[in-house]
């Protein structure tokens, strides 16, 4: 199963972890997770500035202690339309393998622990960048892949439009 970098953390003692932590997301009325250990900080939502000549799906950028963060939109790289949030949503910090990124979401839920033999692949018609699926007692709860949020050529577009 391809579950991205943070799903599968360093290996100690030769032993994979019985257990992964994740940070449960709303995001237009669906619970979406991010690996606990890719998440920053959450932050209350703030005036998204514009980013001429990024990619689709990057809305902009915010300013996170005098760096300048892309804003990727997570309605859009989910297949849906996008939309705003308003003043009441989220602003996710979270560290791809290349960069920070911020993530508007409409709450935070909380962090849950899952087994390893609860996590299963997503299924290939999901149009989000899923990392795997994790079987929960109230539910189903879709993994991002941490890495899958911004592809190579975004990143080069983002980097050139930031600099």
């Amino acid at each position: 199963m391809r579950v991205g970098r943070a799903i599968q953390p360093s290996v100690h003692g030769g032993h994979a972890p019985e257990h992964f932590e994740f940070v449960v997301l709303d995001v237009a009325g669906q619970r979406w997770a991010l690996p606990l250990e890719a998440v920053e900080r959450v932050l209350a939502m703030v005036a998204i500035a514009e980013l001429p000549g990024s990619p689709a799906g990057v809305i902009g950028a915010v300013n996170v202690h005098g760096e300048p963060v892309p804003v990727l939109d997570l309605d859009v790289r989910s297949g849906r339309p996008p939309r705003e949030r308003g003043p009441r949503g989220r602003l996710v910090l979270a560290r791809t393998a290349t960069r920070r990124v911020a993530l508007p979401v409409d709450d935070v839920l909380g962090v849950v622990t899952v087994a390893r033999d609860a996590l299963g692949a997503a299924p290939e018609s999901v149009p989000a960048p899923v990392a795997g699926l994790a079987a929960l007692p109230d539910g189903v709860l879709a993994v991002y892949d941490v890495d899958g949020l911004i592809t190579a050529e975004e990143e080069r577009a983002v980097s050139a439009a930031l600099a």
